[in-house]
């Protein structure tokens, strides 16, 4: 292959007129002669956001969403991409062949030292243009009397590389074969694919794992959606409790709810409530459900709070069952692929109050009616506290 790599002969001396650029390793006096261009160092910016939207596509194999769509994965894949900018896309990080009098130098990546060869030391040389996705590439490797290599990988039609060979030339360097010459050589090769398969990679045993399993308790929590943090507070604090009578009024301290309406519901009738009908009956039946009725109570304030409760035929029903909602909130969320949207909150804000236990042979789900005045989560506390409160009593 010409050292012109389809250029001219060289219209001027090395090094080309340039920017000046400072950096460890580099002599005085040093000039960026090639930079990296910005779409690549943005592709290498937004790769966070590509693994993250390529796991995503796995939520068609049941893969809990609320593993990928969460407020850690999404601050992490944030600040992981505003790290990746800070490194990649300033241009004097976009640096990546510098040159001077007698010398040309290179770096690898825009944070490592930079490696310079004076030309009079070079032994021997061999240039490779070879294809990519992008842009047709040209690498240069150098071989000094010492045997140290350097490589200057750029793209082709560079107006450098022609004063660079011919400096080469002039410095008594040889030209030889490139044959069996990759592009950016094959150690470095190996070691890039081997970097990108194990960033890849490494989500895999999070993803199958879960937060709960590898994080820290109180960190774990961030990495989960809303409402699976709301079904697990609630599965904490009321798994179990007695079974209400649920009365025409209950009292939480000075105020005073009253019950404003009672609607019963067949087991068909509970499964049609959710977004996945026939997944929801499924798990009724499983759990041998016989029927559910609803009870709304009344607020002073206007607020309305509901109750959703299914009865099963034993307690071991009703307990399985209500594991079942929690833990699916945990894999679905807004309604889908079986609870209702009344289960799961995962947009409400931080006021929002979720009760859940199961009492005897039926499971209660409390949840404040979106509308019109919201109850608050005391509120939603107090009265689920009160309504076992009369079981007890």
């Amino acid at each position: 292959m010409s050292w012109t790599t389809g250029a001219g002969a060289p219209a001027g001396g090395w090094p080309p007129v340039g920017e000046r650029v400072r950096g460890r390793g580099l002599p005085d006096g040093a000039v960026v002669v090639y930079r990296t261009p910005v779409a690549r160092a943005a592709l290498t910016t937004c790769f966070p956001a590509l693994l993250l939207l390529a796991y995503a596509r796995m939520r068609g194999s049941d893969l809990p969403p609320s593993r990928l769509l969460d407020p850690g994965t999404v601050i992490l894949a944030g600040a992981a991409m505003v790290a990746l900018g800070l490194i990649f896309l300033p241009a004097s990080r976009r640096a990546h062949v510098a040159g001077g009098p007698g010398w040309v130098a290179c770096r690898s990546w825009p944070l490592a030292s930079w490696r310079v060869v004076q030309l009079s030391t070079v032994r021997e040389y061999r240039l490779r243009a070879y294809a990519t996705r992008g842009p047709r590439m040209v690498s240069l490797r150098m071989v000094d009397a010492d045997g140290t290599r350097l490589t200057v990988a750029a793209t082709a039609g560079q107006p450098w590389w022609g004063p660079l060979m011919h400096d080469l030339a002039a410095q008594g360097a040889q030209q030889i074969d490139a044959d069996r010459l990759h592009g950016v050589g094959s150690g470095r090769g190996f070691l890039v694919a081997a970097v990108v398969l194990v960033l890849s990679v490494l989500p895999l045993a999070y993803l199958a794992a879960g937060p709960g399993h590898l994080l820290p308790e109180g960190f774990a929590g961030v990495f989960t959606s809303s409402g699976c943090r709301a079904a697990q507070a609630a599965e904490r604090q009321q798994g179990t409790g007695p079974a209400p009578s649920w009365g025409p009024t209950l009292h939480t301290g000075a105020e005073t709810w009253r019950l404003v309406d009672r609607v019963p519901a067949t087991v068909a009738q509970v499964a049609d409530r959710s977004a996945d009908p026939s997944a929801r009956r499924e798990h009724l039946t499983a759990d041998g459900a016989t029927g559910g009725y609803q009870v709304t109570y009344l607020g002073p304030d206007g607020s309305r709070i509901a109750v959703d409760a299914i009865t099963f035929g034993t307690p071991a029903g009703a307990a399985d069952y209500l594991h079942y909602v929690n833990r699916v909130t945990c894999t679905h969320f807004s309604g889908t692929s079986g609870p209702a949207p009344g289960e799961v909150r995962w947009t409400s804000g931080p006021t929002y109050g979720m009760a859940r236990w199961a009492g005897g042979t039926t499971t209660y789900d409390m949840s404040p009616v979106l509308e019109g005045r919201e109850a608050t989560r005391t509120e939603v506390d107090d009265l689920a506290a009160a309504a076992q409160a009369t079981a007890s009593g």
